[in-house]
C-alpha cells in the first residue's frame, strides 16, 4: 500500500485487498507498518472505512512503541484526511509529549499544523512544541532536521506549516521569528509566510512589521508598496 501510494497510483480493488489481508493479519503489523498504512491512506486520499478502525486499535495497542517520526506521521494523516477521532489523537498526544525530546522540526512542524487544521485542542503538547521550534531556531542548536536525521527527498520542508499553525495561534512572535526563513526547513523567505506576516500585522495595524515583511518580498513583488496607518 505504501508503495502505490508513494507512486500516487490508486486501484480501488487493490487497495481493498491489501486491506482485507491487513486486517486479517492485524495483530501481526508493526507500528512502523501501522504508520505507513496511515500515510499511504492519507496519500491517497482514502479513509478506508474497514482498515482505519482496525489501524487504530492495533496502533493503540502498540502506543508505546511508536517512534518520534510515527507518532508525528499518524497525526499528520488524520488531518489531511479530515478524521478527528479524538481519544485516538489525544493518546497519540499524550505519547508525543513523552518522545519530545526526539522531535526534529519536521516533527515540529507537522504535529502543530495537524492540531491546529483539525481545530482539535492540546494545549500541552501545542506549547511544548511551540517551545521547540523556537528552540531550533537558535544559533548552534542541536535540534535535527527530522528524528531520523535529514529531512525526506519529498514532501513539505519549508516553514509555512509552522507559521500558519502560529497564525491559527495568534503567535505573532512566532510568525515574525520565521519571516526570514528558518535556518533548517527553508534557505531563505518564503512568499506564503511573508503573507501571513503581512495579514497579521495589516490586522493588528502595525505598521512597523508590514513594512518588514513588505521589504522581504520586494525582490519579488517590486511594486509591493506598505499601508501607513494613522498613529
Amino acid at each position: 500500500l505504501w508503495a502505490f501510494a508513494r507512486l500516487e497510483l490508486w486501484d480501488e480493488c487493490l487497495v481493498n485487498g491489501i486491506a482485507k489481508s491487513a486486517v486479517r493479519l492485524q495483530a501481526e503489523l508493526t507500528s512502523q507498518e501501522l504508520a505507513n498504512m496511515l500515510w499511504a491512506l492519507a496519500k491517497l486520499v482514502a479513509p478506508h472505512a474497514e482498515l482505519l478502525p482496525v489501524i487504530h486499535q492495533q496502533t493503540a495497542s502498540k502506543l508505546h512503541d511508536l517512534n518520534a517520526q510515527e507518532l508525528s506521521i499518524s497525526v499528520w494523516a488524520h488531518a489531511t484526511m479530515q478524521v478527528c477521532d479524538v481519544p485516538f489523537l489525544q493518546a497519540l498526544a499524550a505519547e508525543s509529549l513523552d518522545h519530545l525530546s526526539e522531535f526534529g522540526v519536521l516533527e515540529c512542524a507537522n504535529t502543530c499544523w495537524s492540531f491546529y487544521e483539525l481545530a482539535l485542542s492540546s494545549k500541552p503538547l501545542l506549547e511544548a512544541v511551540r517551545a521547540r521550534s523556537l528552540l531550533s531556531m537558535q544559533p548552534g542548536s542541536d535540534i535535527p532536521p527530522c528524528s531520523t536525521g535529514q529531512l525526506p527527498e519529498e514532501g513539505a520542508r519549508g516553514c509555512y506549516s509552522l507559521a500558519w499553525s502560529a497564525w491559527r495561534a495568534g503567535d505573532s512572535e512566532m510568525i515574525r521569528r520565521l519571516l526570514r526563513g528558518h535556518p533548517i526547513l527553508s534557505a531563505g523567505p518564503e512568499p506564503l509566510v511573508c503573507g501571513l506576516n503581512l495579514m497579521e500585522s495589516a490586522w493588528s495595524r502595525n505598521a512597523a512589521r508590514e513594512q518588514e515583511a513588505v521589504q522581504v518580498l520586494r525582490p519579488s513583488a517590486p511594486h509591493l508598496v506598505a499601508l501607513s496607518y494613522p498613529g
